[in-house]
């Protein structure tokens, strides 16, 4: 069992890579929304769209790693 908790703990440059894309479309739909309340607006619409997509991609890999897990233990 120990070998898998260690073997999921890994992050794969995929996922990585999802989390940091996820985050910069979130940045450009965000500061595209934004954009019409003024440039405040369209900065605080880029942060605010970064986090919630790069969150969202980060839960979603981690949804996958436990249905990876759950596979792993229970073969």
């Amino acid at each position: 069992m120990n070998r898998y908790k260690k073997h999921i703990r890994l992050y794969r440059a995929e996922d990585t890579m999802s989390i940091i894309t996820g985050a910069l479309s979130g940045t450009t739909g965000g500061t595209l929304l934004g954009s019409s309340f003024g440039v405040i607006g369209g900065i605080l619409g880029g942060i605010i769209g970064a986090f919630f997509t790069g969150y969202s991609e980060y839960k979603d890999i981690h949804k996958r790693r436990s249905i990876i897990r759950i596979a792993q233990v229970n073969p």
